[in-house]
């Protein structure tokens, strides 16, 4: 059965990218009930935490998870219609994600 909505598909994938998260819960609420604005101040909030312990130990498991985060925030951004904000987190996504090594697992 298809998704009833366009975003819905999107949405899906920011969650899926953060379901280690401990904010995944609050997150996913807020995705739930369309609250963009909730949705991406949960996703600040976890990407400085991100950077924080990124800047403590230059961990490659550190920055999949900050590249897993800014691409979560950068999907939530363009659904909210903020692709000026969106894009910058995306391409740090890409960058760091790149750098991981996530794409070797794909």
């Amino acid at each position: 059965m298809p998704f009833p909505s366009r975003r819905l598909p999107i949405l899906a994938i920011a969650l899926s990218l953060l379901a280690i998260s401990t904010a995944a819960g609050d997150l996913e609420e807020a995705l739930a009930r369309n609250d963009f604005a909730a949705a991406e101040e949960e996703l600040e909030q976890l990407a400085s935490d991100w950077r924080s312990a990124l800047a403590d130990t230059k961990d490659g498991q550190k920055a999949l998870e900050l590249g897993r985060t800014l691409q979560a925030l950068g999907i939530v951004e363009r659904q909210a219609g903020k692709p000026r904000e969106a894009l910058p987190h995306l391409e740090e996504a890409a960058d760091l994600l790149s750098l991981s090594g996530a794409g070797d697992h794909a």
